[in-house]
């Protein structure tokens, strides 16, 4: 039995001025169980697959109220009447000229398994646009990591199962997203973690397996991370005048760069507490990213639905790396060319499940 439909609840695509293509699956379906309903068993639909309320508590009625007498169904619109009235006690203004509408939307009844189809393709197509608009407009660390695993598990539902009972998923706007930080925000902190790492090396061997060129911002900071990386993997010293040597000779900092230009930062602080600011950075980057990729891919109409669920499972694996960097923090021991400091700092994943002991490093929570 179908659960009653929530007329406070539409995905908007009433409003629409040009209505996608399972919006007019959704009506011709309908017509077709409107004209035939005895083809109801074969559909395998919820409520919830439907778009908008009008279409969702018709859909209740349909598959709900007794089946009607096939003679009096033939010469009475006793099942239009009564389908009118159930659906009308779960949405407002269903009218009987509508009903009519459905009717002649359904060019051919027997083609109802057909419309069902792009029916759930439909709905499918509507919540990992949602769900990736809200992975996109994460406003925090642990709002992204919530909404990508929202969005990965409906993702490999979907592959696995196409049948899979609908995903609820309320049509409200997207949190809002506090004003990005500029590159210059970036900047400052990436160079007060270069001019740390780089003046006091200790933290190395944890921080050059946790954090990635890549990661930031700014790609000269980037750069200058990598130099600094190199010359850690391979067991040499670390300071102004090595690492000045380094970038230079692969084109990171220009000719003429003085040493003490790599300490020059108006912010300081110890390096963990930098290199977490980068990854959390980048991390955010990174699902903003991919939950718009996603979200690029169901606005086109080009894109069938199995090619979106494959175009969400790549943007995913590519927030995995980080994600996993993030949560299980940098591996102690990763290089040991460098006598690093005993550290209290627990991992992200530790943040989350509870609260940090009282430590001379930076504390660390997910923000």
């Amino acid at each position: 039995m179908t659960t009653p439909p929530d007329p406070g609840e539409d995905d908007g695509l009433d409003t629409l001025p040009h209505p996608e293509p399972a919006h007019y699956a959704e009506q011709a379906l309908l017509g077709a169980l409107l004209l035939q309903p005895g083809r109801r068993s074969a559909i395998d639909l919820l409520p919830g697959h439907f778009g908008n309320a009008t279409h969702r508590a018709i859909y209740h009625a349909l598959q709900t109220l007794p089946m009607p007498d096939p003679v009096r169904h033939e010469d009475t619109p006793v099942w239009p009447e009564a389908v009118l009235a159930e659906a009308s006690t779960h949405a407002r203004g269903i009218t009987a000229a509508y009903l009519t509408t459905l009717t002649g939307a359904c060019p051919v009844p027997r083609h109802a398994l057909n419309y069902a189809r792009l029916v759930r393709a439909g709905h499918t197509r509507r919540t990992l646009r949602v769900l990736a608009e809200r992975l996109a407009h994460a406003p925090s660390v642990a709002a992204a990591l919530h909404h990508a695993d929202a969005l990965a598990t409906y993702t490999e539902t979907a592959r696995s199962n196409r049948s899979s009972p609908p995903v609820h998923v309320p049509s409200t706007a997207p949190p809002s997203q506090p004003a990005h930080e500029t590159l210059g925000d970036a900047r400052v902190e990436e160079r007060a973690l270069i001019s740390s790492a780089t003046s006091q090396p200790d933290d190395l061997p944890f921080l050059v397996s946790w954090l990635r060129p890549e990661d930031f911002a700014d790609p000269q900071c980037g750069a200058l991370w990598k130099s600094i990386t190199a010359l850690a993997h391979r067991g040499e010293a670390v300071d102004p005048v090595t690492v000045l040597a380094e970038a230079v000779q692969h084109g990171a900092l220009p000719p003429g760069t003085a040493p003490a230009d790599l300490l020059t930062t108006p912010t300081t602080g110890p390096a963990d507490h930098w290199a977490e600011r980068i990854l959390q950075r980048a991390l955010l980057s990174r699902a903003r990213d991919a939950g718009n990729r996603i979200t690029e891919s169901s606005n086109d109409p080009k894109t069938t639905v199995q090619q979106l669920i494959s175009t969400s499972h790549r943007a995913l694996r590519t927030l995995a790396s980080l994600r996993t960097r993030w949560l299980h923090g940098p591996t102690p021991g990763t290089t040991t060319h460098y006598a690093a400091r005993p550290s209290t700092r627990g991992s992200p994943a530790a943040a989350i499940r509870r609260p940090r002991p009282p430590a001379h490093h930076h504390s660390r929570g997910v923000p």
